[in-house]
């Protein structure tokens, strides 16, 4: 629950904050062109994509962290993430795909911003499976030690 409580506002207000930064980047409110919208929305897509992968790896276990449960633990997920995110670049950067898609090419630094976006996102799950984890440790009972 507190999951949804605090990821959800959390996407949302990313989402709305990249795509008011790339729509001022672009010019704001009546200068902007329509390649400058279609980046603007390729810019959101693809944080939003970066993010659900995000996601779907921190997503793996409730209370371990993705650092413990290793990437390579369920290679189903490895390769649909790798697939996810061939797809998303090849809608990107592909012409054909971007005429289908209405997408434009994305700068690096794009690319990389939202990259970082979609580690804040796996950030904030991590530190909630840390806290479950410190939960439910604090509501353990300690162990008798072994009798002789």
């Amino acid at each position: 629950m507190l999951t949804i409580l605090i990821l959800v506002p959390l996407i949302g207000a990313i989402t709305i904050g990249v795509g008011w930064w790339a729509w001022e980047r672009a010019g704001g409110a009546g200068a902007v062109s329509e390649t400058e919208e279609l980046e603007v929305a390729t810019v959101v897509f693809t944080t939003l994509a970066l993010i659900q992968v995000a996601r779907a790896l921190s997503a793996r276990s409730f209370t371990e962290s993705i650092w413990a449960t290793g990437l390579r633990g369920n290679r189903v997920l490895a390769w649909m993430l790798v697939a996810v995110l061939v797809l998303q670049l090849t809608v990107v950067f592909l012409p054909p795909a971007q005429e289908v898609f209405s997408t434009v090419g994305l700068a690096a630094w794009e690319l990389a911003a939202g990259t970082a976006v979609a580690l804040l996102v796996l950030s904030v799950m991590e530190l909630e499976k840390r806290g479950r984890r410190r939960a439910g440790a604090a509501n353990r009972p300690a162990t008798a030690p072994a009798r002789a």
